[in-house]
Parts: C-alpha cells; sequence; structure tokens
C-alpha cells in the first residue's frame, strides 16, 4: 500500500465526514411525526408537501411498477394511506440519500453504474421479500438500496487506497471487500452501519448493512442479512456490478437456507427486477 490510512477505525472516517452526510430537516421532520402517537396523516401529509420534489418523486413510485396498483395515485395523502406512513419514510431515506453522495471522483467510480447496481440490489431485495411474503417490503428495498453506501464514503476519504485495493482485486481475483478486511481492520459494511447509527436509525437495519456479507449462524437479524447477501449477488449476477467490486462470491449456505427458495426463483427475480429497474432508477436519480 503505498500510503497508510489515516483512519484507524470506522468510527473514525464516519466522525470525519459527520457535517457532510447529515439528513435533512424535512426527514427528521418526517421521522418524529410518524414516530409521535399525536399526529395525524394530514399532518404527516404536509410535512412532505412542503419538498415538492420529494413529493413528487413519492408519487412517481406510486404510480410504477415499483407498486403496481391498478389505479392513478393523484394525492400523498392517497399514497399514505395504501403504503403507509413508516414504508414511505423508509423511501425518502433511500431517495435522500442518493443526494448526498455526489463528487466522488469519476476515475474511481461511475457514479450512474454505483447507483444501478445498488438499485437493482435493493429491487431484488423486495422481490426477494415479497416472495416470502414478508411485511413492509419497503425496508428490504432500502436495505438493499444502501448496503454500499459506506463505500461511497470510503471512495471520498481515501480515493487513492480505494483504487489500489480495486486493482488489487481484479489481479488476485478475490473479493474487494476481503481486502478492505484484511488491509484497513474495517471494511465498508462498518462504514454504512456505523453511519447509520449517527443517524440513530435501528439496530435492525445498521447491523443487517454490516452483517450482509458475514452470513453466520450468529447474525442478529439472519433474515435481513440473508436476503441482502443474495440480492448483492442476484444484482451482481445479473450485470450490475458498478461498486467497484469485481468478485462474485458464492452464496452462503446459511443465506440460502434461511431464506427457503427454490433454485427456480433466480428466473422470477431477474424477470421482475428486469421489468422494474430502468423505471426505478429514472424516478430514484430523478434523471
Amino acid at each position: 500500500m503505498s500510503s497508510p490510512c489515516p483512519f484507524k477505525t470506522s468510527q473514525e472516517m464516519v466522525n470525519a465526514v459527520d457535517t457532510v452526510y447529515t439528513l435533512p430537516a424535512t426527514f427528521h421532520k418526517l421521522s418524529e411525526a410518524i414516530n409521535s402517537p399525536t399526529s395525524s396523516m394530514d399532518e404527516i401529509a404536509e410535512i412532505l408537501g412542503n419538498d415538492q420534489s420529494m413529493c413528487m418523486r413519492i408519487l412517481e413510485l406510486a404510480n410504477s411498477s415499483f407498486y403496481g396498483f391498478p389505479a392513478k395515485i393523484e394525492t400523498i395523502s392517497h399514497a399514505l394511506t395504501l403504503i403507509g406512513a413508516q414504508q414511505i419514510r423508509d423511501l425518502v431515506l433511500g431517495t435522500t440519500v442518493i443526494e448526498m453522495f455526489e463528487g466522488i471522483p469519476s476515475d474511481l467510480v461511475n457514479m450512474n453504474s454505483f447507483w444501478k447496481h445498488s438499485i437493482a440490489c435493493g429491487l431484488s431485495a423486495k422481490i426477494i421479500a415479497s416472495l416470502r411474503r414478508e411485511p413492509n417490503i419497503e425496508r428490504f428495498f432500502v436495505l438493499g438500496l444502501l448496503h454500499d453506501m459506506g463505500r461511497m464514503v470510503m471512495f471520498q476519504k481515501i480515493p487513492e487506497i480505494m483504487t489500489e485495493l480495486i486493482q488489487q482485486a481484479r489481479v488476485r481475483e478475490t473479493s474487494l471487500y476481503k481486502l478492505e478486511l484484511e488491509t484497513l481492520q474495517f471494511t465498508h459494511e462498518d462504514i454504512g452501519a456505523d453511519l447509520m447509527t449517527q443517524w440513530k436509525f435501528p439496530t435492525r437495519l445498521s447491523e443487517t448493512i454490516r452483517k450482509h456479507h458475514q452470513i453466520s449462524s450468529f447474525v442478529k437479524f439472519p433474515l435481513e442479512s440473508s436476503v441482502i447477501h443474495f440480492a448483492d449477488i442476484c444484482a451482481h449476477t445479473f450485470g450490475f456490478d458498478g461498486s467497484g467490486e469485481s468478485f462474485i462470491p458464492p452464496v452462503h449456505p446459511i443465506a440460502w437456507s434461511q431464506l427457503g427458495l427454490e433454485t427456480s426463483s433466480l428466473k422470477e427475480i431477474e424477470k421482475e427486477l428486469d421489468r422494474q429497474l430502468q423505471e426505478v432508477m429514472k424516478i430514484m436519480m430523478n434523471k
């Protein structure tokens, strides 16, 4: 390695970017209202309505193949009723975080390809969760969408080191994740999880991000971790590999057992992903 990493832990790196990656006031107001037992749907709709860009994006998602509702949804109040306040809050989180990560050197990573991989992973996770008939499938989408956000922080704070690790991973035909751990003693999982903790999100979210590669019988949230682990592999397998990772690991046996899917499910996931990806990406990337 040409230069040592200036950060000894993932938390040090997160502390160094805390002022940059701050969730907007609108999101905090929305979360407070949703968590308050006295808030009404009208109050939540009013908060969303004050951010016209976000409001429009939620309505576009509600009327897209992401949901496939039979009738058009024209108001945010109607969307809240059909989808649910917490579920919409999760979607707002996903779109907000995408907007926060800008200025990554284009010679290090193609932002469009990175988010295409992340959205493909999120959609795959949502599809897997729906095949299992899980409630609140939006949380799986957001977990998949944000599973690699720690790597975005690494691209910004230690670009030279990440460039070397990406090159090494290709030459050695090994996982970039493993080289992160070997070289830094922490990974993009740790950074993403620490950032979620800093934002005061539930442990279920942060620990799922922390363990989507490290599948074992000791994972705190085995279902969520297994879904994101498999969804990540699906996104790479289907050709959406813009996260900097060039090596596709095998599916961990514990994760596969936890999911309880048939091998034929892969074709169904790919078919649904192909149906939804371009439309959802256009909405999420605001293009």
